[in-house]
């Protein structure tokens, strides 16, 4: 069955029956963006709104596993695992076919198998014979001792459960689903996410694209640096520059290496990000997620729960 998405504005949206209605963002922070523009086009007319219910599509697949749970399906196992238990038993399966050649990091090789597991089925990949290598064939036999030890336990992981829900919706083992599922923010559709809009619409949900306003972008300038540090250098002179020019106003320099890069970035912006020489620095925020596993407390937390 092939998937038709129709696109429409939040005006339309709006016209929608909200307590059959479910608006599916990309991510988290889009939801807040959807939700302020329903209320912005309601204005001050209604003292009183009701708005489609709004989530994230991880947030969405969660709503639908627990509808599973009170429709008594039983495929559902007795336990779900937290991404935490589920590296760990990924530690487990690894660590159980190492052989006589143990690995060095144990954590990272379960990290990069959760990681290769999640796309392998994201994106329904198929790798030929021809092309299998010793890695793949690795990963696989790790793969295979993760689902034993999943059924073993009666439980399956946030990956399982995504896998197992197209199945139950498009075998009908939903008794509640949205007449209509608004998607808000997606570029491309992955296969699986394919599969699950296809069961969705076989079960007779309309399912519609949200035409998002656009922002009208002043300029675009391109520089090309040598390497990293003088992009960072010229980065703070861009910003210092720009604060210069109107101290309210508010830049941002985003990194995709952040994590990588936040001490030499906060020592370059510390001296760079001024109005001028030997003045003091603009004020700024320098927001970059460390690892869980990089934490002292934590690592040694890993060490004691691989003992039990």
């Amino acid at each position: 069955m092939s998937l038709s998405i129709d696109e429409i504005t939040a005006e339309t949206v709006a016209t929608l029956d909200p307590d059959t209605t479910v608006i599916v963002t990309v991510n988290n922070r889009l939801v807040w963006r959807v939700q302020a523009l329903l209320l912005e086009l309601a204005g001050q007319s209604r003292a009183v709104l009701q708005l489609p219910s709004t989530c994230s599509l991880s947030r969405w697949r969660d709503q639908l596993h627990q509808e599973r749970l009170f429709c008594g399906d039983n495929t559902v196992c007795r336990h779900k695992l937290s991404p935490f238990a589920a590296r760990l038993l990924w530690e487990e399966a690894v660590e159980a076919l190492q052989g006589d050649t143990p690995l060095l990091d144990l954590q990272q090789a379960a990290t990069r198998a959760v990681a290769a597991s999640h796309e392998l089925d994201e994106w329904q990949i198929q790798v030929q014979p021809h092309e299998y290598t010793d890695e793949f064939m690795r990963f696989m036999m790790w793969r295979k001792q993760y689902e034993l030890r999943c059924r073993e336990l009666d439980a399956q992981d946030d990956n399982q459960l995504y896998n197992t829900l197209v199945d139950a919706i498009a075998d009908g083992r939903l008794a509640r689903l949205p007449a209509t599922i608004v998607l808000a923010g997606f570029n491309e559709f992955s296969p699986r996410l394919r599969l699950l809009l296809q069961a969705c619409a076989q079960q007779g949900c309309h399912i519609v694209s949200l035409a998002l306003p656009g922002f009208q972008q002043s300029q675009r300038t391109l520089r090309a640096q040598k390497d990293r540090s003088r992009e960072w250098i010229a980065a703070a002179h861009w910003a210092s520059a720009q604060l210069a020019a109107d101290s309210q106003r508010r830049v941002a320099i985003v990194s995709p290496s952040m994590e990588a890069d936040a001490v030499f970035a906060r020592r370059v912006l510390d001296r760079e990000l001024s109005a001028a020489p030997f003045a003091p620095a603009y004020g700024y925020n320098l927001t970059v997620g460390r690892a869980l596993a990089d934490w002292s407390a934590v690592r040694a937390a890993f060490r004691w729960l691989s003992l039990i």
